[in-house]
């Protein structure tokens, strides 16, 4: 083959193409960052690499945050209680959240005010690992779901996020990388769509729908006549 790359360019030229692709890739930049800025009363020091090693302690008392939550932005209300440290697996750490949405966009209002569903709930037993003792709805008031908290299956930070936060009398910051955002992000540049977040010009579900609808329309303007 005399111009392999001229192959590969026009294999490639499809997925570089249209509005959808554009809007795709920017949103799965933005899911990448996480940074916010918090006014108000507290004191809370705290780093995370993965929910699989995270320190920290503090209280946040009704603070206002603003700023960048993935490709969800705008400003809300946040109550947080947290201190202990997770390692190996082995987290011993008791957190409280409660968020309370005032204006952004639709994806920050979703993100904050969608209920958690109900999930197998994972308490740590070891060194070693997880194992699940039963199933329930993660916002339930229990003492042994809070100390398990730091677990990927609560809805608080990602579990594969890298980050600092730190708030001192009435000002601090939050930021952070979501490292499984940055690998969605690479892979989209060629199509393929890790977190299966994409949204697509021409979705097969949507042409059925309106292949249903049309009749429907067109025995009402029957029956107008």
């Amino acid at each position: 083959m005399k111009h392999p790359k001229w192959c590969l360019l026009t294999l490639l030229l499809p997925l570089f193409t249209g509005c959808t692709y554009l809007t795709n890739r920017g949103n799965d930049f933005l899911d990448i960052f996480h940074c916010k800025f918090t006014f108000g009363p507290g004191a809370l020091v705290s780093a995370r690499i993965t929910k699989g090693l995270a320190g920290g302690l503090g209280m946040l008392l009704n603070v206002q945050k603003y700023g960048l939550k993935g490709r969800g932005v705008g400003h809300w209300e946040e109550y947080r209680i947290e201190g202990g440290l997770t390692a190996l697996g082995a987290p011993f750490y008791f957190k409280e959240v409660r968020r309370t949405f005032v204006s952004g966009n639709h994806y920050l209002k979703e993100d904050i005010e969608t209920p958690q569903e109900k999930k197998t709930r994972i308490y740590p037993v070891s060194l070693s690992g997880w194992i699940p003792l039963k199933t329930g709805d993660l916002e339930t008031d229990d003492p042994n779901a809070n100390l398990a908290n730091v677990n990927a299956f609560v809805r608080d930070r990602r579990p594969t996020e890298v980050g600092v936060t730190a708030h001192v009398l009435f000002v601090g910051v939050d930021m952070g990388v979501d490292l499984i955002e940055v690998a969605d992000f690479l892979a989209g540049l060629v199509g393929i769509d890790i977190q299966g977040d994409d949204t697509h010009s021409h979705n097969p579900q949507t042409k059925q729908k309106k292949l249903e609808k049309k009749p429907i329309v067109e025995a009402k303007n029957l029956k107008g006549e």
